[in-house]
Parts: C-alpha cells; sequence; structure tokens
C-alpha cells in the first residue's frame, strides 16, 4: 500500500472532524435567536384587568396606618381594632408592609388567612419583571388569638401561567371594585384578607367566612398553589 496515502488518511479523518465541528458551532442559535422574553411577556400579560383601578387609593396617600399595615378607615366601625389584630399576625410572619410598597414595577397579592382556631396563614404572590414569586408563611399560634411563631416560611417561583390564572379569576371577581363586607362578622369563623398593589395603587378586601364566590375562588387559587390542601388543613376550610 503507498504510504503516501496511509500518511493521508488521519489528515482526512481530522479534516472530517473539523468539518463536523464548525456545522455544529453554525447549528446554535445566537443570542437574539434564542431570547424566548418576548413570549415569556405574552404568558405573563395575559390577562388585560378591566376593573383596575376601580376603588383602590393611590399609594401615595395612605397614611395613618395601623402597626405599618393596614388603616383602621378600611374597617367598619364596629371592628375599630381590625387593622391592629391582622397587622399583629403580619409582623409575627415577618411580613412585609404593601402600603409601604412604592415599587411601581411590581404587582403584589397577598392572602392573609386568620382562622380562629387554627394556624394563621398567609400567601404572596409577586410579580418583578418576568419572574412570578410565591411565599406562604404558616404560623403555629391560631388566627383568633395570639400568632405563636413561625412553623413554615418558603418562597419558590412559579410558572407564568399560574399568574395568567390567577389574574383572570381576580377579573371574575371584579376585585378591584369589590367594597365593605355587607355582612357583620360572626362568633369563630375564618378571616380572608386579600391585598393588592398594583401601578403605585392599594386595594383590601376583607371578608368574613365567605360563601362560594369568585373572591373565595381567588383566595383559594393561591393556598393551591402554595400546596396547602385547605380541607384537611386544621380543622377545614371556613
Amino acid at each position: 500500500m503507498n504510504i503516501k496515502f496511509l500518511l493521508l488518511v488521519p489528515i482526512f479523518i481530522i479534516l472530517l472532524g473539523i468539518g463536523a465541528y464548525i456545522r455544529l458551532i453554525l447549528s446554535i442559535p445566537t443570542a437574539e435567536e434564542m431570547d424566548v422574553t418576548h413570549e415569556i411577556h405574552e404568558v405573563l400579560d395575559c390577562t388585560e384587568l378591566k376593573s383596575f383601578p376601580g376603588v383602590s387609593d393611590k399609594l401615595s396617600g395612605i397614611t395613618n396606618a395601623s402597626l405599618g399595615y393596614f388603616r383602621e378607615s378600611d374597617f367598619p366601625a364596629k371592628f375599630d381594632g381590625r387593622g391592629s389584630w391582622y397587622g399583629k399576625h403580619l409582623t409575627a410572619m415577618d411580613e412585609p408592609s404593601l402600603i409601604a410598597d412604592r415599587d411601581l414595577e411590581s404587582e403584589v397579592y397577598r392572602f392573609l388567612w386568620l382562622r380562629t382556631f387554627d394556624h394563621p396563614m398567609a400567601i404572596r404572590i409577586v410579580r418583578s419583571s418576568d419572574v412570578v414569586t410565591l411565599t406562604v408563611v404558616e404560623m403555629t399560634g391560631a388566627g383568633g388569638y395570639e400568632p405563636g411563631s413561625i412553623l413554615l416560611k418558603k418562597t419558590k417561583i412559579i410558572e407564568g401561567d399560574h399568574w395568567c390564572v390567577f389574574q383572570k379569576k381576580l377579573e371574575t371577581a371584579d376585585y378591584w371594585n369589590l367594597g365593605a363586607d355587607k355582612r357583620l362578622s360572626g362568633n369563630d369563623g375564618a378571616q380572608w384578607v386579600l391585598e393588592g398593589v398594583r401601578a403605585g395603587r392599594y386595594h383590601m378586601v376583607d371578608r368574613w367566612s365567605p360563601e362560594e364566590t369568585n373572591f373565595r375562588d381567588a383566595c383559594l387559587y393561591l393556598l393551591e398553589l402554595s400546596g396547602v390542601d385547605p380541607k384537611t388543613s386544621g380543622r377545614g376550610l371556613y
């Protein structure tokens, strides 16, 4: 066999390898081709909140908050002190005040679930740019009494699709137009408090053991996202 031919074989193989490598490099998409930001925005901007701003208030005009969380004017006169009660639990949870939030780029909602005889819980969902996070806090105390200490507090990133579903539930509930609870608070039961901050505006809806309503459905969805089964948590759903 010709010696020159034998010498050319490994060179030919090397050239084939180089050619394959070049084709591989060229097949890799560029940074622009890999950019999925537009797709993410399409997911997160899925629902137009036609009810916004509704009866919400400008954050810049909110002062005189109880414990930095609520205004007593948000509650019927018969229940003066409710803001302090809720604020006491949020303070123990080491939760931020939403009325002190001046971040115009983020959208935040927090569900405070205070069942009289069961662990106080709060679930906060935040959309910041293209990232949606969910924080759940559970205390050792009881919603109608003392908050106790933090039993569980964790934060996770959730899919944009879940944000879309929640936004749709808010719109169905006409959340930003909901006013004060027309029903008087009763003995025991549970307080369902849903705060919202969007585009520099704040809104809070407080209900006592709500019946099967769209508002209740929106709150239950946050429980679902947090992994909490309200039917098996404590004394159940009320």
